[in-house]
């Protein structure tokens, strides 16, 4: 009466899912006096498994067959593969119904009747008598179900590791075990703070990673070498990409921008480096120290030994040591003094284009296949040859841009003595349009590279730490789930990077302050360096001596090979008193036509020069050993600020839920169990 009335379908449901279930036995027991080929317990065999790999069909009652109909039986069990697709098939004959009731027969007598029935009656005793009997079927069922689990144990290993990594994912998910005491919160947070530290100490100072590749940056020079054959005027070849290139417009060209190449390093050190190795580039492209620098676009003087012009450079190869220059206000130049400078500057003037040769762009400049020319293309099909001027002959002309800038800081002061508040504002313009910004760029920088250098170690801190906590569930199996592990404990992670945030804010502004105090101390010039008038004095008579020598040396075309040491050609200019007084004359002519403010901008540019030198030496350091020191003390200060945590914070920083203990144990338990029939599957 209280049974369910689902309970058939019930019992339905509990045999399909055993049947179902590929590791599971099914002996389809049935008695064998009934048509056993429509019976549902064989046919629900043949579905589950189809080829009888795990199936014993067992006959039962063999006593109860008609008379007659044993053969029928006995034919069926020699051909059962034939008629059931199964070759595992038995028949037991079990105690009866009173045999049970009165219990008189025990179950070691019952068997040794069963035994001695098959062996007598006919036709089971002319059968093979494994077929029969409980102990046989005993027998079979242990063979069977040992290469079952034979057969099933890869699959059955490869379950388990797949449920052992579900779970061990469960157990990273959770992030480590559950600190409960204040002293195993203690040991966490020391533990992860000495991991960070010791993060942050290789990446900022570089020792203990790898080392960086040097930086090399490409740099493309327009090349040109051999020398021009005498008497001849070859028709220019045709011009490529690889060698041609327009004319610079404009004044003089005072800096280049430095480019940065490659990807950034791993460790902050080899950042840095390479921040400093761009920030010492563009320093010295934008530095006083280079003013006097001859430089493609710029406005030049060419000393020869008849005269000095003046010209614009258009092309330069230091590696060779020359220089061409074109005219430069060619209007304000007498004929006379026009043609002078043509014959200075060029090998010759107005050559057609051949009608092989491309037509070039009005200014562009190329050289021939073998380098030994280079040519400049005019106006109306035509181009000219440039001379390849030695460049101790060629000088910067400090009259384009440095006269009118003094003329801007005249005062009412005598004009024959440079004007201190001209050169101080000159010198202060260069620190606020070159240096500073350099300046400020590196600090940006390096504060770029401190930031990533911290969240990196920080991460690297926090997944080792929770990693280690899991390892002896984890290293066993599977070891990629441990680089997995999520940073344990957010309201640590933001602990740490409070105090962070504070060491760094703290350092770079107070390293932004350093540099800020050094420049402003830069933007009024002063030394005690005494080769600041060292260098003075010899700049103040390189120019007079070059164009002496050049004057003794006879005429300056053709003479790229003539060196200042020449002693043949000064030795026979000497021979010659009349010749050099000559020489003499002219050279201290020209200098007595300059003006007044010619003069001055002459010796205010070799005086910002000297300076330059210094002071960019000066700048060139100080701001990287400010970057630095806020690398070699970032470590210390850090630490000192990570000690000063309480328990309070530790236990506000790293409160549990308060069912993560069960979660964490109850999963553990299952990886440990997981583990070791793992293990033991494997031993097998």
């Amino acid at each position: 009466k209280t049974e369910s009335p689902t309970v058939s379908q019930e019992i339905a449901d509990l045999y399909q899912t055993y049947m179902e279930n590929q590791r599971c036995l099914l002996v389809a027991v049935l008695p064998a006096n009934v048509d056993f080929h429509n019976a549902h317990v064989l046919q629900m065999a043949a579905k589950y498994d189809p080829k009888c790999h795990r199936t014993i069909p067992v006959w039962t009652k063999p006593d109860l067959i008609d008379k007659g109909a044993e053969q029928a039986v006995a034919d069926l069990m020699q051909n059962a593969q034939s008629f059931l697709n199964c070759r595992n098939v038995h028949m037991v004959k079990c105690r009866g119904q009173a045999a049970l009731d009165e219990a008189s027969t025990s179950l070691l007598t019952a068997v040794q009747q069963e035994e001695l029935y098959f062996l007598r009656t006919t036709p089971w005793k002319s059968l093979d008598p494994t077929l029969f009997g409980t102990n046989n079927l005993r027998k079979k069922l242990v063979q069977l179900q040992s290469r079952l689990i034979a057969d099933s144990m890869p699959g059955v290993l490869k379950e388990m590791n797949e449920q052992l990594e579900m779970t061990q994912s469960q157990l990273v998910a959770l992030g480590g075990r559950p600190l409960e005491s204040a002293a195993e919160r203690r040991h966490f947070y020391q533990t992860t703070c000495q991991r960070l530290l010791t993060q942050l100490k290789t990446s900022l100072s570089g020792k203990g990673g790898n080392s960086a590749k040097p930086r090399s940056p490409s740099n493309s020079s327009f090349i040109l070498s051999g020398d021009l054959p005498t008497g001849l005027i070859p028709p220019p070849p045709p011009p490529t990409a690889a060698t041609s290139h327009s004319r610079f417009e404009g004044g003089a060209s005072r800096f280049a921008n430095a480019s940065n190449s490659g990807p950034p390093t791993t460790l902050a050190a080899n950042r840095l480096h390479e921040a400093c190795t761009l920030f010492t580039d563009q320093i010295r492209a934008g530095s006083l120290a280079t003013i006097r620098t001859v430089v493609e676009g710029a406005q030049v003087l060419v000393t020869s030994a008849r005269g000095t012009v003046h010209g614009e450079v258009v092309h330069l190869d230091e590696d060779e040591g020359y220089c061409c220059v074109d005219l430069y206000q060619t209007g304000k130049l007498s004929p006379a003094m026009a043609a002078m400078a043509v014959s200075i500057l060029f090998e010759y003037t107005g050559q057609p284009f051949d009608n092989d040769t491309p037509i070039m762009d009005e200014n562009d400049v190329w050289s021939d296949d073998n380098g030994t020319t280079v040519f400049i293309a005019r106006a109306g099909g035509v181009y000219d040859a440039l001379r390849k001027i030695p460049l101790d002959c060629v000088w910067t002309d400090p009259t384009t841009w440095l006269q009118s800038h003094m003329e801007q800081f005249r005062t009412d002061d005598l004009a024959c003595f440079l004007n201190v508040e001209s050169f101080a504002h000159i010198v202060q313009e260069f620190m606020h349009e070159d240096w500073k910004p350099a300046c400020q760029k590196l600090l940006q920088t390096m504060k770029s590279i401190l930031q990533e250098a911290v969240a990196q170690a920080l991460e690297q801190a926090l997944e080792v730490t929770t990693g280690n906590q899991l390892s002896h569930l984890i290293n066993s199996s599977s070891p990629s789930l441990q680089n997995d592990a999520p940073p344990r404990y957010p309201g640590l992670r933001q602990l740490l990077q409070r105090h962070l945030r504070k060491v760094s804010s703290s350092l770079t502004q107070e390293a932004q302050l350093q540099v800020e105090s050094h420049l402003a101390m830069e933007a009024h010039p002063f030394t005690q360096d005494d080769a600041l008038f060292s260098k003075m004095n010899r700049a103040r008579y390189a120019r007079l001596k070059r164009e002496l020598e050049v004057g003794l040396m006879g005429e300056l075309e053709g003479s790229q090979t003539q060196s200042r040491s020449s002693k043949v050609s000064v030795s026979s200019v000497l021979a010659n008193a009349d010749a050099v007084q000559t020489v003499i004359d002219d050279v201290f002519m020209r200098q007595e036509k300059m003006t007044v403010q010619e003069h001055l901008a002459y010796e205010m540019e070799i005086v910002l020069e000297s300076y330059g030198e210094i002071a960019t030496r000066r700048v060139l350091d100080r701001t990287p050993m400010v970057c630095w020191q806020v690398f070699r003390s970032f470590s210390d200060l850090l630490s000192s600020r990570l000690a000063t945590v309480t328990d309070d914070d530790l236990t506000a920083a790293m409160g549990e839920r308060p069912e993560f203990a069960r979660e964490y144990e109850a999963l553990s338990e299952r990886c440990e169990k997981l583990l070791e029939g793992i293990r033991l599957f494997e031993s097998m």
